[in-house]
């Protein structure tokens, strides 16, 4: 997706909100691309920006030591989901992954987690179904049951 257009849609909306997420595919691995859409962001808007990413922080500051993504991102949730250390608590996905807040290019270790208990699933006008947030560990599975059931398939694109 083009970055300016999405930027743009993002300042048409930015009142209300106070932040983005970037998640997967993988954001690092479109580490331009990344970059020059957090700084467009941070330029133009006070939002917060909070990354998901399956790279530890130590294996990203090894791969980008620049560390720009450090300047730009306000957040970041790093590591790779593991199932069998899934955790339905809040929006970090399985124990092993971290929280680190940036401030001034610095990652904190972050000891607590945003609460996420709610995930919304929406319907386009050409019958996409779009889901955001972050499911419980058999929500999906529910979702797609109640799916099929009525006739509708499911597939990730």
């Amino acid at each position: 997706m083009n970055i300016e257009y999405l930027a743009i849609q993002i300042f048409n909306v930015q009142d209300h909100f106070d932040g983005i997420t970037i998640s997967g595919g993988e954001p690092f691995d479109q580490y331009e691309a990344l970059i020059a859409f957090c700084a467009f962001i941070k330029k133009k808007t006070d939002l917060n920006i909070y990354s998901f990413s399956g790279y530890t922080l130590k294996h990203l500051v090894d791969k980008f030591p620049d560390r720009l993504f450090m300047r730009y991102l306000d957040y970041l949730l790093d590591g790779p989901y593991l199932e069998e250390k899934h955790e339905d608590e809040n929006v970090r996905g399985s124990t092993n992954q971290s929280l680190y807040r940036f401030l001034d290019g610095e990652p904190i270790l972050q000891e607590s987690f945003f609460a996420s208990k709610v995930w919304s699933v929406h319907i386009s006008q050409n019958n996409e179904i779009f889901m955001t947030g972050i499911p419980r560990k058999n929500d999906l599975s529910i979702v797609k049951k109640a799916m099929e059931t009525s006739g509708i398939s499911m597939e990730y694109i």
